[in-house]
């Protein structure tokens, strides 16, 4: 059995981690409101050197392990600069203000690229930052 679906996984919490730096690779501007991602059960995943993942951002209030997400917006690709463990509340900074909470992860795309959901923090809800290629993305523990 999966240990995230059953609940025994939530016995294990994060004390400290490393941030993940990405470098946003491609830039996409779209908005869908019948995507249809399904956020999986695990609230962490590997980000390996080099690997691609996609950015995906929503104001979908119900973002959590089986839920769908069908509003979406599109930020682009990022490959991963510096390797490390991507979470479920990380806080995703970009020209150094956080900009974004990973609410969770879709594996529609997988094995090519994994789609990492997020939604905007508060004070950034409104407004959509300029997201250029090369920028850097970085997805800091905040515990």
């Amino acid at each position: 059995m999966d240990p995230y679906q059953s609940g025994i996984a939530a016995k294990v919490s994060y004390t400290a981690k490393r941030s993940v730096i990405a470098k946003i690779v491609a830039v996409l501007k779209g908005t869908l409101e019948n995507r249809g991602l399904k956020i999986i059960f695990p609230r962490s995943r590997a980000a390996r050197k080099h690997d691609v993942i996609e950015l995906i951002t929503t104001t979908q209030k119900e973002c959590k392990a089986g839920d769908r997400v069908d509003r979406v917006s599109y930020i682009g690709f990022a490959e991963i600069q510096a390797s490390g463990v991507l979470r479920v509340g990380d806080q995703a900074i970009l020209k150094g203000a956080p900009q974004w909470i990973i609410v969770g992860f879709d594996e529609t795309h997988y094995p090519n690229h994994l789609n990492v959901i997020m939604q905007p923090v508060a004070e950034q809800a409104e407004s959509a930052p300029d997201v250029q290629l090369e920028d850097l993305l970085e997805f800091q523990f905040k515990p």
